[in-house]
């Protein structure tokens, strides 16, 4: 399932123009260099999917004032 959501997330952020920047912590990533990072740093590809579903299930699950 995680090498899907790679696979998706790599894809999404191919159709970013030059501009897009991914801000985690005070590091500013650019599309090309947040793709490098995801596939030469395993342990960093895994936080982002992490993130990617975590934000997702947020999206797409209702609050019930948990």
């Amino acid at each position: 399932m995680s090498d899907r959501i790679y696979k998706a997330v790599i894809e999404y952020l191919k159709t970013r123009d030059n501009g897009w920047r991914f801000i985690l912590g005070g590091q500013v990533y650019d599309r090309d260099t947040l793709i490098v990072k995801m596939e030469k740093d395993k342990e960093f590809r895994e936080f982002v999917i992490e993130e990617v579903v975590k934000t997702a299930v947020e999206l797409l699950v209702p609050n019930k004032g948990f």
